[in-house]
């Protein structure tokens, strides 16, 4: 369990730097930091091939999950991120409903998605959307947690740090999780309980192979030949590149796609919006921040590029950098969608 008296220090010390690093560090809106989610209520497709090499649809339709290793049996789990919910699926995967849900205020509440997996579980926690640099550490040591989740960047925010060490008097009671890979998110968590979840990512990564390839056979165009990129939009007139290992790249580079050079593995701060047309490619998906798709995609300086006349311009879904099984499957459902849609300007 971890130990009271210091906590409200440490978490004052080391929250405060999260939500710095998070706002600078990360390439999404999300913080960048939300752990893979795991296997539940995934959503797989059927896709009906028509004759003479015409496309296929490819139809969302749900599948079960595997039954995971439990994990953290008996204990208490609370878990914290500047978008928690992709780590609050990973732990109910395997079993763990959290005590807690801290989230920052500002990001989105509870997606309709885990309420459809996980709604009756999560039906008496308490989820608390608050400013991670203001968290009462004394309202987190009333539930005594034997265990915190956290993306797994916070773990160079508190390495050093005496007094985050000294409140994790057990060395285990912290537990990080991968950003953008939701394989070793659930090998993460099942590991930091002494067991492994192989079986279970074996299964769901069998069922995500079949559905990337359902979707490449739904194509009636070359990935090869067209180059895609996708990125965020911002309300203060700036866009943000998007890392090149977030789960709607690699399932881009998958399919075959060639990928836009702004598809890098270095962190790049926000840029201002009038180089917002070194963005064109052939595809393009945009994640919009407080403002309107529809605004974006009518941007005069935007509206000039060759993507966006030619029609190929979608909407990013919201989690599209987050490696959870979970928002996988929203972003497998969402490219089924809109890739067919392309249209050779």
């Amino acid at each position: 369990m971890i130990h009271g008296g210091l906590l409200l220090r440490a978490l004052a010390v080391a929250l405060t730097a999260l939500l710095v690093a998070s706002a600078c560090g990360g390439s999404s809106a999300d913080g960048d930091e939300t752990a893979s989610s795991a296997a539940a209520s995934a959503s797989t497709a059927d896709a009906t091939e028509t004759a003479d090499d015409e496309s296929a649809e490819v139809e969302p339709t749900t599948s079960t999950v595997p039954e995971a290793p439990a994990v953290f049996e008996g204990e208490r789990v609370v878990a914290i991120g500047s978008n928690v919910w992709p780590i609050v699926g990973d732990l109910l995967s395997l079993g763990v409903t959290p005590v807690a849900i801290y989230s920052q205020v500002g990001n989105q509440e509870q997606p309709d998605y885990l309420t459809d997996a996980y709604g009756e579980q999560l039906a008496g926690v308490e989820v608390k959307l608050v400013n991670l640099a203001e968290i009462n550490p004394e309202e987190i040591l009333l539930l005594e947690p034997d265990r915190v989740v956290m993306p797994e960047f916070f773990q160079a925010l508190v390495a050093g740090n005496e007094v985050w060490n000294s409140v994790l008097a057990d060395g285990d009671a912290a537990v990080y999780v991968p950003v953008r890979n939701w394989q070793g998110s659930l090998g993460a968590l099942a590991a930091a309980a002494g067991t492994t979840a192989d079986a279970t990512v074996a299964e769901l990564q069998t069922t995500y192979d079949e559905r990337v390839a359902e979707i490449a056979a739904s194509l009636d165009y070359d990935p090869s030949e067209l180059t895609f990129n996708t990125f965020q939009w911002n309300e203060d007139d700036t866009y943000l590149p998007t890392l090149i290992d977030a789960p709607i790249v690699r399932v881009a580079d998958e399919l075959g796609f060639q990928l836009h050079p702004s598809l890098t593995a270095d962190i790049t701060p926000p840029q201002s919006q009038e180089t917002v047309t070194d963005m064109d490619a052939d595809l393009v998906f945009i994640q919009v921040r407080n403002v309107e798709f529809a605004s974006v995609v009518a941007d005069p300086l935007w509206s000039t590029t060759t993507v966006a006349a030619s029609g190929n311009v979608f909407e990013r879904f919201q989690f599209g950098q987050q490696a959870g099984w979970l928002e996988t499957v929203e972003l497998l459902d969402l490219l089924a969608v809109e890739l067919p849609r392309y249209q050779a300007p």
